[in-house]
């Protein structure tokens, strides 16, 4: 037991001098909030993705960035890109929604459904998930966007709690995103 705790003391004492090596060779995540309330995720100050709170009946990941800059995901309905599909309207970056949630569907959108008067009753199913505030907003070695919402109905009445966690971080070239929704 003497001989662990000596060792132990040990490596507490040159652990301080090893970490800021270690944490400079990783990379930096930062994680801002935008004019529209949305939160910017950067990665050594370039793009990563973009968490919107203001656009669908959702909040969402858009645009999410690879390695190269190249966007990930595609730019319909959020901005018309020329030769790009225009179809599935409710198809926004990366998002959560559900359907059949108490005769509630937060998946599609009233977009999806256009003015077909053959639609008119799952539009009028439609409901939304609103961004209600943010739990965690860290940054550094990895970075964490940490949200609660509410799941409501077409009329506004609250029909349960939405929790997203998403954790970004980076494994050599590739770079990840974890999604927690509860």
């Amino acid at each position: 037991m003497q001989s662990f705790w000596c060792g132990f003391q040990s490596f507490l004492v040159l652990l301080p001098l090893v970490l800021p090596t270690a944490v400079s060779a990783h990379e930096q995540f930062t994680v801002a909030r935008n004019e529209i309330g949305g939160v910017t995720i950067k990665m050594n100050g370039q793009p990563f993705a973009t968490y919107v709170i203001d656009q669908g009946n959702k909040p969402f990941l858009w645009p999410v960035l690879g390695p190269d800059g190249k966007q990930m995901t595609r730019s319909f309905p959020m901005q018309d890109v020329p030769g790009e599909t225009q179809d599935h309207y409710h198809h926004r970056g990366v998002n959560f929604g559900h359907q059949g949630m108490g005769g509630t569907d937060t998946w599609t959108e009233d977009g999806t459904w256009g003015d077909n008067p053959k639609r008119a009753d799952q539009k009028a199913r439609v409901g939304q998930i609103s961004h209600d505030r943010y739990l965690t907003l860290t940054g550094g070695g990895t970075a964490t966007v940490d949200t609660v919402g509410t799941a409501l109905t077409r009329d506004g009445k609250p029909l349960l709690e939405v929790a997203q966690r998403f954790d970004f971080s980076c494994e050599g070239e590739n770079r990840l995103i974890d999604i927690a929704v509860d």
